[in-house]
């Protein structure tokens, strides 16, 4: 006997792909509302508050830090006069933070850093909301799951300080976006999705990366609880298996050229 599915799956089967009632206007436009208030909806109230927040924060002249971080640490001279040579031998910061800060311009870097980096924040906000959503928890958990992350103070005081902490907790987002996907029923979403996320916290902070790795187990797992692999599902093991050679890949070459086992 088929087991029935899930919550999970048949909320974000009406939210993420057509359904077989579009012949009826009314489950349609049913399907395009639900589908509005994921993707518009969700992220729209932590985002209000996100924005709200710094804009009267700046108004009341309240001091938020925008300089220092990582900055230091690459040569954005270096960078710009051969940006290949300075990433592949600069080993005391990851390969990812050497070139987000490394492309910035050296004229106006601190605004457009802090622009770049609230826009991360923005982001993670964002993800966080549709993450839940994707569980099927309902709209307004997730405008308040999306809305928490944009109180917390953590996010307030280091969303526009050059530094590893906004681009982590981005990628962790997406490594959460990726799970949601996954249990959903998305494989192919999830994998692509958590395969770019595990590889972008491995390039950005790596001392978190390695615990990341139990998710592509997870992930592995997911994919494989079918009795019979269907091609989507096949498919999803190719972005898999790049994360993993671009991850190992970077591994060795530290260990190789500069004998050291961290990026940072």
């Amino acid at each position: 006997m088929a087991e029935p599915p899930n919550s999970a799956e048949v909320a974000s089967e009406s939210l993420m792909q057509p359904t077989d009632e579009a012949h009826s206007g009314k489950s349609t436009t049913s399907t395009r509302l639900k589908r509005i208030r994921l993707w518009a909806g969700a992220p729209a109230p932590g985002l209000a508050v996100l924005f709200a927040l710094f804009y009267f924060a700046a108004r009341a002249g309240v001091p938020l830090p925008t300089s220092g971080g990582d900055s230091s640490v690459v040569d954005l001279v270096a960078f710009h006069a051969d940006p290949l040579e300075t990433v592949w031998w600069i080993h005391i910061k990851p390969p990812l933070m050497t070139i987000l800060i490394g492309s910035l311009p050296t004229d106006t870097f601190l605004p457009i850093a802090a622009a770049l980096y609230l826009g991360m924040t923005a982001i993670t906000v964002a993800l966080t909301a549709w993450s839940t959503a994707l569980l099927g928890v309902g709209w307004k958990w997730s405008a308040a799951a999306g809305a928490l992350y944009a109180t917390l103070p953590s996010t307030i005081l280091f969303a526009l300080l050059p530094t590893t902490l906004v681009p982590t907790a981005l990628f962790l987002a997406l490594v959460a976006f990726a799970a949601a996907a996954l249990v959903s029923g998305h494989p192919l979403w999830g994998s692509w999705i958590g395969s770019v996320a595990v590889v972008g916290a491995f390039w950005t902070r790596p001392s978190i990366a390695w615990p990341l790795a139990l998710v592509w187990l997870l992930a592995l797992a997911l994919l494989t609880r079918s009795p019979t692999l269907q091609r989507p599902r096949i498919a999803a093991f190719v972005p898999l298996g790049i994360g993993v050679l671009l991850v190992l890949g970077t591994q060795i070459h530290y260990v190789a050229n500069f004998g050291i086992w961290s990026t940072s």
